[in-house]
């Protein structure tokens, strides 16, 4: 990279660390003085060392020191921790140049990156590497895969919910295929209790999945918030859902984010502001329901009687028409119209959330 574009780079990622701890020039006189505590600086220490960490990695790949300093691990308060992360990083870059920066192309591209706060996948790399040691052995990003990178980083088959809140998926699903496939990944998470029933596995989950906006915020692209509505949501079996008659609109997204149940609408709706968050161009479709049609994998959940509508998500990227159906778990498209989307039934467009509180 020559010399023209490393100082405007390294002038951002210092801007970038800059807002996370207190301003370097004070600090710098107060250390020469002696006048602050020991614990503030190592604070201000481990802001120039992960400087000098990205300022390697940028002589490397601009872009991905860019990215990296753009995460909110490094714009707060900056651990020892966080610091062991970034090293790894390194080192699993240098193992094998070619096949991060083939993931990293991968990574950079979910989502909209003029519109996205950070890259999510490299959200999750940065967390994996404060988890394990990378080697040649140990390499995350060979054929990489999202849904694989994530399993590993967010938690054990992308649940990331709390010990209490997973007792009650089982007895509250609907669907009995999702029945099946949640009891599968509960009975792992219930025997495993070095991961599950683990303190500082709980700890985790509270640390990094119970802000509304700082899981938003991640969930940036359809795939990521598919990822995260599947197993973290769900339609709960209680009269006043399966009715389908509760106006999803005395819901608001936040709401479901912490009750982490809803019907059809109320998951939509919840789908709907996270993909709008992200700069997606998305409406939200209620169509009604005939026994021939109710949604993609009725068959499958072994809902045999439908409400008499179902609500979904209808999102365009590079001007193609696709869907996310969180109350179907099901992703579907590309599609030329939206009619297609209802199966040929009548169907009409809902408005978002909080436009209409109806």
């Amino acid at each position: 990279m020559n010399a023209k574009k490393t100082v405007p780079l390294i002038l951002c990622i210092s801007l970038f660390l800059s807002g996370c701890s207190l301003a370097i020039s004070p600090k710098a006189n107060s250390i020469a003085e002696n006048n602050i505590p020991p614990s503030e600086i190592r604070e201000y220490e481990n802001i120039l060392e992960a400087k000098k960490i990205l300022t390697e990695i940028a002589e490397k790949n601009s872009l991905l020191a860019l990215e990296l300093a753009k995460l909110p691990e490094l714009k707060r308060t900056i651990s020892i921790k966080e610091l062991e992360s970034l090293k790894n990083i390194l080192t699993l870059y240098e193992i094998d140049p070619l096949a991060f920066n083939s993931a990293f192309d991968k990574m950079y591209k979910e989502g909209i990156p003029e519109i996205r706060k950070f890259c999510t996948p490299l959200q999750a790399l940065f967390w994996l590497s404060g988890k394990v040691q990378f080697s040649k052995q140990n390499n995350p990003l060979l054929n990489y895969d999202l849904e694989s990178l994530l399993n590993k980083a967010w938690g054990v088959h992308g649940i990331v919910l709390l010990e209490e809140d997973v007792k009650k998926i089982l007895t509250e699903r609907v669907y009995v295929e999702d029945k099946k496939e949640i009891r599968s990944v509960l009975s792992k998470l219930s025997t495993d209790s070095s991961i599950f029933r683990n303190n500082s596995f709980q700890d985790e989950v509270r640390e990094k999945w119970s802000n509304f906006e700082e899981v938003t915020d991640r969930l940036n692209s359809p795939r990521l918030v598919f990822k995260y509505v599947k197993p973290n949501l769900y339609y709960p079996n209680t009269l006043r859902f399966t009715s389908g008659l509760e106006s999803p609109y005395k819901r608001s997204p936040e709401q479901t984010f912490k009750l982490k149940t809803g019907n059809c609408g109320i998951q939509a709706l919840f789908v709907d502001y996270c993909l709008k968050k992200a700069g997606y161009e998305t409406v939200v479709i209620r169509y009604d329901c005939t026994l021939d049609f109710c949604g993609p994998q009725r068959e499958l959940m072994s809902y045999t009687n439908p409400t008499p509508y179902h609500w979904t998500v209808a999102y365009k990227e590079g001007g193609v028409i696709y869907e996310l159906d969180a109350g179907r778990h099901y992703m579907g498209g590309p599609y030329k119209t939206y009619s297609e989307i209802a199966g040929g039934n009548p169907f009409q467009f809902r408005k978002s959330w909080p436009d209409s509180k109806q």
